[in-house]
């Protein structure tokens, strides 16, 4: 069938009749609808390819690719047919499109638009994917502040079991020199255990022995001689205070470094130095008018003399009994612990904690507060409040000075 280029067609009407010339102009019109309709079904979208693409539940669009002819011709000529196309034509009526259920998400790649097709859903889904945990490279490592809280974890949990400790040593036995190991706590009695099999252990009761019966006064009394071990349990040392020997006046000692007995009106020069140096160290500090530091064992201060016992009125007169061998021994047992705090005044007690780790340990030294030292370094050395700094930072409760 011929195509006409043009609407209107000049007809020979001298050789044929009038009803011819009008069934010729019917027959041309037929022929233009025909090509029109045939124009009509080429451009019109092929609703059969449409593919379920992702949807939005919150305003329920659809993006919807429709699959046109391809034109291996002119491509103005089909955008112009594109444009014939008659908005009041008859068009299919759209099939309905399945909704998505909300935690879903569907993708369709442009490619696969093309070829009628299963719709794609993509793995990711934005409120549902999880991201993942960050691991880092030196997650197999142990940094020092690590090791530092796991050891304060480990002392808490041993702290815990304080109070149960205490109550067993709140009630000490009854010894004498003769059975002088039977006067500690059972915690400090087992963690010296090697020591009362030793030479100089004996020698030492000898050595009590022969001042008792030499009617020779010893200070503190027998039943005092350990109070340090029974005020503070192995578990709840907290700090360790070094003295020298025992005060040798009457009445004053009583088995705690720098400490003197409640009743005791006067206080002696070092312990009166030291409460000096605490009203400038702790805010509101108020000196007490007595000496008795018990308060301070309560809370984990362990108060200890390197020497256990002297001669009344007579200073370092049992020094070489063989106390500083067992003092040694028990600041071997303490140095097996972290986190404590090491005040050491004088020399002589810093020599005695030389074995003391510092990396794992806060190591305080001064010179000794005794009236010919106290102005040399001791007088705003700042211990009591830097011993509360370092235990605050651990998590430990600080001590609290006032007594």
């Amino acid at each position: 069938m011929k195509k006409h280029h043009s609407t209107r067609t000049v007809l020979n009407v001298k050789n044929v009749g009038v009803k011819d010339f009008h069934t010729k102009q019917q027959q041309h019109q037929q022929q233009q609808q025909h090509q029109q309709q045939q124009q009509r079904q080429k451009t019109t979208p092929n609703f059969n390819t449409l593919q379920n693409v992702n949807s939005f539940d919150h305003n329920n669009l659809f993006h919807l690719q429709l699959n046109l002819p391809h034109s291996h011709t002119n491509p103005s000529k089909t955008l112009s047919n594109t444009r014939h196309i008659s908005t009041s034509s008859t068009l299919p009526t759209l099939p309905t499109l399945p909704t998505l259920p909300p935690s879903s998400t569907a993708c369709v790649s442009p490619v696969s638009a093309l070829t009628p097709s299963t719709p794609r859903v993509s793995k990711f889904d934005k409120r549902t994917f999880k991201v993942p945990k960050k691991t880092s490279f030196c997650s197999t490592q142990t940094t020092q502040d690590e090791k530092t809280k796991e050891s304060v974890k480990v002392e808490k949990t041993k702290e815990q079991t304080t109070d149960k400790v205490a109550e067993t040593n709140t009630e000490p036995r009854a010894y004498t020199f003769e059975t002088l190991e039977d006067g500690l706590p059972d915690d400090w009695k087992a963690a010296l255990a090697g020591e009362f099999v030793k030479p100089y252990w004996k020698q030492l009761k000898q050595k009590l022995i022969a001042e008792r019966d030499a009617k020779k006064q010893i200070f503190p009394p027998v039943e005092d001689l350990f109070t340090a071990f029974w005020a503070s349990p192995l578990n709840s040392i907290r700090v360790f205070i070094c003295g020298q020997d025992p005060y040798h006046d009457d009445n004053q000692a009583m088995g705690l470094a720098f400490s003197v007995r409640k009743t005791l009106k006067k206080i002696p020069p070092s312990l009166v130095n030291i409460y000096k140096e605490l009203a400038t160290d702790i805010p509101g500090f108020v000196k007490p008018s007595h000496g008795d530091l018990s308060p301070w064992a309560k809370q984990g201060v362990f108060l200890l003399n390197t020497a256990l016992t002297v001669r009344a009125h007579e200073a370092k007169s049992h020094i070489d009994f063989g106390w500083l061998q067992f003092t040694d021994a028990v600041v071997k047992v303490l140095t097996t612990k972290k986190n404590l705090v090491w005040i050491l005044w004088g020399a002589p007690a810093a020599m005695k904690a030389k074995g003391v780790d510092t990396k794992n340990n806060c190591v305080l030294k001064a010179v000794h507060p005794s009236p010919l030292s106290a102005s040399k370094g001791f007088f705003g050395s700042k211990h009591f409040s830097k011993t509360n700094a370092y235990l605050t930072k651990l998590g430990f409760k600080p001590i609290n000075w006032q007594v």
